[in-house]
């Protein structure tokens, strides 16, 4: 295997995987849960009722058809950089159209539903931020593409960035929920706090 890589490889790896998990994940969830996201777009009041359901199945094909084309451009045997490049330019635009239409819903629709995924949280600066950040990943990653690494070729730097965009993606995925529900936290230190008294009484 190999294991000096560049810091540009790494980065590019670990944007591309980033945006391709991510457009996976949400697509899954989205038709996992279809009514529920159907429900949060007819929250928005942003699209025609008539025009809700087109724009959902829309929105589920395109995250998974990027999703698995990144996934296919990676696991190419010969020479995927080409469409590669192009997909990861289609992902970036995808990404940079959510940023928009969140900002839009924080500014003129606090509180609705994100209907980002299964996790119902109510959408947010970050939301859009989180958007445009995975815009820039993937724009990085199209820019940079020959320095791509991919999944053909095995090597340490390749584990080293799958591991770092795993890391990267739970965290930038979970940062929206977390400051929309900061609640959460308190609970469970205060449901700790609890179980530890009620320790302290019986052994009184």
């Amino acid at each position: 295997m190999e294991v000096s890589v560049g810091v540009s490889h790494l980065l590019a790896t670990a944007a591309a995987f980033v945006s391709t998990g991510t457009l996976l994940f949400t697509a899954w969830s989205h038709a996992r849960d279809f009514r529920g996201f159907l429900r949060a777009l007819e929250e928005h009041r942003v699209w025609p009722q008539l025009l809700v359901r087109f724009v959902a199945a829309a929105v589920l094909l395109l995250e998974g058809a990027l999703g698995l084309a990144v996934l296919a451009g990676l696991s190419a045997l010969s020479h995927p950089f080409a469409h590669l490049g192009v997909t990861l330019l289609l992902v970036a635009g995808l990404f940079a159209a959510f940023g928009v239409y969140g900002a839009f819903l924080a500014a003129f629709r606090p509180g609705v539903s994100c209907g980002c995924s299964g996790v119902n949280h109510p959408v947010s600066s970050w939301v859009s931020a989180r958007a445009f950040l995975l815009s820039i990943g993937a724009l990085f990653s199209a820019v940079n593409v020959e320095q791509v690494m991919v999944l053909r070729n095995p090597s340490a730097g390749l584990v080293i960035a799958a591991v770092a965009s795993f890391a990267f993606a739970i965290l930038l995925w979970t940062f929206p929920l977390a400051l929309a529900n900061p609640h959460v936290v308190g609970q469970s230190q205060g449901l700790g706090a609890s179980h530890h008294g009620e320790g302290k009484l019986r052994e009184l």
